[in-house]
């Protein structure tokens, strides 16, 4: 018996993002997983749904990191998890019913959540006027979603919190499709830019989207313009 993959692809190599629909006991995860000491304080606080996305997600990233059972999966003061020993960047992210991880040798984010109309009610709180202006009135709420998932990862890859959506996230017009497509984004704050390449997926009745950091700039020290 084993955990279901429903979609898994690599990129540029090294990066590879996977997602698995859970569908075991918190038994079956917990006897695959050796949890390490430094995960274990983390681990008995959680009960419940958090408890059983834990696990699903840990064993997951393990399938896609050999040897990533002796590497203790922790968070820094930001929260944001890495490997402890590892040179991989890595991300979970999980909706009901599935969960999804990425690794990536350069900073990377992922997000997957379900479909639903209630995203249309937060729009304005993450949507900024110019992405506004390329989306379609047919098939809004993809984009609605798309464009949250796209944030929600390089918000992850960025991994020191304290930013906007609407006003340090941006995501250029892109066109949307079920099977899959490529765009871009990035991150700007003050006088940091990060560029990002995004990767977005339809899967079941979940949207999927990745983020790879392409590179950054301290915008203090460069005086070439970067559109944004």
């Amino acid at each position: 018996m084993h955990m279901p993959m429903i979609y898994s692809t690599s990129t540029n190599g090294d990066t590879v993002c996977s997602v698995w629909r859970c569908s075991e006991s918190d038994d079956f995860f917990e006897q695959k997983l050796h949890i390490h000491p430094l995960e274990m304080h983390e681990f008995t606080m959680l009960h419940g749904r958090r408890r059983s996305e834990w696990l699903a997600a840990r064993y997951l990233l393990g399938r896609i990191i050999p040897g990533r059972e002796s590497l203790p999966c922790i968070k820094d003061t930001h929260g944001k998890p890495h490997l402890e020993g590892s040179d991989y960047h890595i991300s979970l992210s999980h909706t009901t019913g599935f969960v999804a991880a990425i690794k990536s040798k350069k900073p990377c984010g992922t997000d997957i959540q379900m479909i639903t109309p209630k995203i249309e009610k937060i729009a304005p709180r993450f949507i900024s006027a110019d992405e506004y202006a390329y989306i379609p009135t047919q098939g809004a709420m993809d984009y609605y979603h798309t464009l949250w998932s796209a944030k929600e990862a390089m918000y992850k890859a960025y991994g020191k919190k304290e930013l906007d959506f609407r006003d340090h996230i941006f995501v250029e017009a892109f066109k949307f499709d079920s099977f899959g497509f490529s765009f871009s984004g990035s991150v700007q704050k003050n006088n940091f830019l990060a560029n990002f390449a995004l990767y977005c997926r339809q899967i079941e009745n979940t949207i999927l989207v990745y983020a790879i950091e392409q590179n950054q700039t301290d915008l203090a020290n460069d005086s070439g313009r970067h559109p944004v």
